[in-house]
């Protein structure tokens, strides 16, 4: 039986793997930046060894495409996760606890992100921002159960 713990850990480790996507892609474009400046050849009548520089190339080509796969993987894993997800959280019950949900796990906003976009159009909002923070941490709770709730009825995870 799930509980709201595991389905936070659940939701913690999604958020974690588009971190890593987006760190895979700075490596691609690393990968991809050296390619392109591979250094010109130096142009003399002088005799050498083969150019280190192919073999620089080939080994570079190769880690792009292995680097490109392991993304495309990810990437498949993430989206299939996020449609399993997105569906669980549209049966829970308020729209703020949903927002809550998709903003911080799926979107990776900041939890004061997240207190200013769900209230921050209150008069209040200001003055109690500690407050509404509460609330947004009760909405938040109160979403994970519902969302283990759903889950084990479902057997899906």
């Amino acid at each position: 039986m799930l509980n709201s713990a595991d389905v936070k850990k659940m939701l913690v480790d999604y958020r974690d793997l588009e971190r890593d996507i987006d760190l895979q892609f700075e490596r691609l474009d690393a990968i991809e930046t050296k390619l392109y400046s591979v250094g010109s050849p130096e142009i003399s009548d002088m005799p050498r060894n083969p150019s280190p520089s192919n073999d620089r190339i080939s080994v570079l080509v190769e880690r792009h495409i292995k680097l490109k796969e392991k993304i495309d993987r990810m990437c498949a894993e993430r989206d299939s996760k996020r449609e399993s997800y997105e569906g669980i959280i549209n049966l829970v019950a308020l729209p703020e606890q949903r927002a809550t949900i998709q903003m911080h796990y799926l979107d990776g906003y900041k939890w004061d992100t997240v207190n200013e976009m769900i209230f921050g159009t209150d008069e209040e909002f200001e003055d109690k921002r500690d407050s509404y923070m509460r609330r947004v941490m009760i909405l938040h709770g109160q979403a994970l159960q519902q969302m283990a709730e759903f889950m084990n009825e479902k057997g899906q995870f």
